[in-house]
């Protein structure tokens, strides 16, 4: 398997990564309520954020560009939401046009839209930094910790693991299919193979997970999954968690 799409970066060296993973999800907390409470009407919480956010990625030794990339895939998501939004009811209006029925751009639609799009893209870094330094294992860990029920857990854990056996299932049918091609395919015969592929995939993924369901609990599974050994947490981590807290609470307080 090739795939490591998840925590990539997870097994670098840096002081980010040798945090525990607790403290590391405590912080992930801290910063997205300061995220999620910040307002369009004070600009400088969203540039505190990406700075401390984009600073920490930098200590991390994450490559920037690599951060960037996984933001692309919010595109979709923020393009969407800043070509409709504007266009929502709202007291002052910006710019109205009537065409079949009355268009108009509002004030309101424009903060909201923005609001959405910045804190999306900070709370995705966060994400991509929390993940990329951590490894799965670890964090399920962490989870735990906060009392996460375990059956979400589980479903993490597992996730993790047979995602990546999913995805080369997937490569090697597609494989399969092109190279039994023998002429260009027309739209209906197309929409027909996908539909065949994914009712295969679904069909290959099910007896799969039975399969090692059953095997797991030939060998004693009872739904917790186990980890071969826990992170201790130190004096230092604890430090770093009530600096950073204290740092934040100040920040918001003085804007």
């Amino acid at each position: 398997m090739h795939h490591s799409f998840l925590d990539k970066y997870s097994e670098l060296e840096s002081p980010v990564h040798r945090i525990h993973p607790l403290v590391k999800l405590c912080g992930y907390g801290v910063i997205l309520l300061f995220t999620l409470t910040a307002s369009i009407y004070r600009p400088l919480e969203f540039v505190i954020a990406g700075v401390l956010i984009l600073g920490v990625v930098s200590i991390s030794r994450i490559p920037i560009i690599y951060v960037i990339r996984k933001t692309l895939l919010l595109s979709p998501l923020m393009i969407t939401l800043l070509i409709l939004l504007p266009f929502i009811r709202g007291e002052r209006i910006l710019w109205g046009i009537n065409f079949i029925f009355p268009i108009s751009i509002t004030a309101e639609g424009v903060y909201l839209s923005g609001t959405i799009a910045v804190k999306s893209v900070l709370v995705f870094w966060s994400s991509v930094l929390l993940v990329s330094t951590t490894r799965f294992p670890d964090l399920l860990y962490a989870l735990r910790m906060v009392r996460v029920p375990q059956t979400m857990i589980t479903v993490l854990a597992f996730m993790y693991r047979y995602v990546f056996l999913l995805i080369d299932e997937t490569e090697r049918m597609e494989t399969a299919h092109r190279a039994r091609l023998v002429r260009r395919q027309g739209l209906p015969l197309l929409m027909k193979s996908v539909v065949y592929l994914v009712r295969a995939i679904f069909i290959r993924s099910f007896e799969r997970s039975t399969r090692v369901y059953q095997a797991m609990c030939a060998r004693g599974f009872r739904g917790e999954v186990c980890l071969l050994q826990t992170p201790s947490i130190h004096t230092a981590d604890i430090v770093f968690l009530f600096v950073f807290t204290g740092l934040i609470v100040v920040i918001k307080l003085a804007i």
